[in-house]
């Protein structure tokens, strides 16, 4: 929502904040010069997007004249700081920035939320990751760059939680969820190259395969032979009896197969 200009308040601890971040400075947007309390209310409102690294303007919610100044840690007239975090870069306020433990990454471009030691830039993947997935995950060129598969949202610079999958490709952990809640052979795949995403997968392939037991096919069709690839081998199977609800690779025995 847009935001009107904050009535002089000399306790910033009674500013008003969005839903978005506490901070004590509005911006100016530099695409249509009105004033908002933070660029995703600005997105929210409008039918355009900021360019955040181009706000140049602030006013601060502290100051009775609300007069504009050049965008910087602190107040110009009353001097009080308008976040405990500050990044000149991404003009990103945060009041909230030492809990956050946000840096500012240069391999992104943008700040992200660390702690910092914590995590590694991939240059590859154009994305900070986990320690733990240093040299111990798949690269993909530019895997973050794109949107989420899932709920078509982006993910490079989303403030949701994006989960990297076995196979390298990414999604949201919200829309991870939703796989999960899916038909199983829906729910292992990864949506973007159908590999199956699970770490290890043989249990999934023993619950499978004790569904398959419990359900024999119609008589009709128990003869009928078929060829099928495997999405995770990418093996082709021959002669292989044909089962509406899953077939096994003969190379890999795994059930994420598709009949050609």
């Amino acid at each position: 929502m847009a935001a009107n200009d904050v009535d002089g308040n000399d306790n910033p601890s009674e500013i008003v904040n969005c839903k978005h971040y506490r901070r004590n400075c509005e911006i100016v947007a530099p695409c249509c010069d009105k004033v908002f309390l933070c660029r995703l209310c600005h997105n929210d409102e409008e039918s355009h997007e900021i360019e955040r690294k181009k706000v140049s303007q602030v006013i601060c919610k502290a100051c009775p004249s609300g007069d504009r100044q050049p965008a910087s840690p602190n107040c110009a007239f009353c001097g009080i700081p308008f976040a405990d975090y500050y990044c000149d870069v991404c003009k990103l306020w945060d009041e909230d920035g030492a809990k956050k433990n946000i840096y500012h990454c240069e391999g992104c471009g943008i700040c992200r939320i660390g702690p910092k030691d914590k995590f590694f830039h991939c240059d590859k993947c154009c994305a900070c990751y986990p320690l733990s997935l240093r040299g111990n995950h798949v690269c993909i060129s530019g895997a973050m760059q794109n949107n989420c598969p899932i709920c078509l949202e982006d993910m490079f610079s989303s403030r949701r939680p994006v989960v990297i999958l076995r196979c390298g490709h990414n999604v949201h952990a919200h829309c991870q969820r939703v796989m999960n809640q899916m038909e199983i052979m829906q729910s292992i795949r990864c949506p973007t190259c159908c590999k199956t995403v699970a770490d290890d997968p043989s249990e999934i392939w023993k619950e499978i395969e004790s569904y398959i037991e419990q359900h024999p096919m119609p008589e009709e069709i128990r003869g009928v032979r078929v060829s099928i690839l495997c999405n995770d081998c990418n093996a082709k199977s021959t002669d292989i009896p044909l089962n509406l609800i899953a077939m096994k690779c003969d190379s890999c025995g795994s059930y994420n197969t598709n009949r050609l």
